[in-house]
């Protein structure tokens, strides 16, 4: 599998599988979460080692299961989740209260990538949240950190002011939104 190198030295699989309507009824966003593991142990089975998920999606645990059901060790994939920013930036505590959340569900001790799922108008608390994701970097519990649908404002805002850079700024980017703009800027 082809990997990019992050900037925490994390090998980051270039083809990976969302997973936002994975183990819930009908395959819906918003559908209840039924537990089916069956997508996930599919994508598995065709090779896939990097998943997506968040705690937005509400199915980390299904992904933490079809892991488990696999049979492969732990270190054979690469996951990526997302804390919601808003939600969960309160304070230092919401923020680990997040975190301590993703890990438990995914049944790991360490997440590959954790990104902040997106920004809110408050640059101050987003850096407080940051923070907060690099002090696990260094604990090991993360291996890399980044961020979601940020714009040049609030990416730049981070780098400046953080002490580790998003590895990651995880954009739309399709036929119908290329978003050249801030990839450049990203790059």
């Amino acid at each position: 599998m082809e990997t990019v190198t992050l900037n925490t030295e994390v090998k980051l699989p270039i083809v990976g599988s969302g997973t936002n309507t994975f183990g819930k009824v009908d395959n819906n966003y918003t559908g209840e979460i039924n537990g089916d593991t069956s997508e996930i142990l599919a994508a598995i089975h065709s090779g896939y080692r990097h998943f997506d998920t968040a705690i937005s999606y509400r199915n980390e645990s299904v992904l933490g299961k079809a892991l488990q059901e696999s049979g492969k060790d732990r270190s054979e994939f690469f996951i990526t989740s997302k804390i919601p920013g808003k939600d969960y930036s309160a304070n230092e505590d919401a923020v680990k209260k997040g975190v301590e959340q993703s890990l438990q569900a995914l049944n790991t001790d360490y997440i590959d990538l954790y990104l902040i799922h997106h920004p809110w108008d408050d640059l101050e608390a987003m850096l407080s949240m940051w923070r907060v994701l690099e002090d696990y970097v260094d604990k090991g519990t993360l291996k890399a950190i980044g961020v979601s649908n940020f714009n040049e404002k609030e990416l730049g805002y981070i780098i400046e002011n953080g002490r580790i850079k998003p590895a990651v700024n995880q954009v739309e980017s399709h036929p119908g939104n290329w978003n050249d703009d801030i990839i450049n800027y990203s790059l």
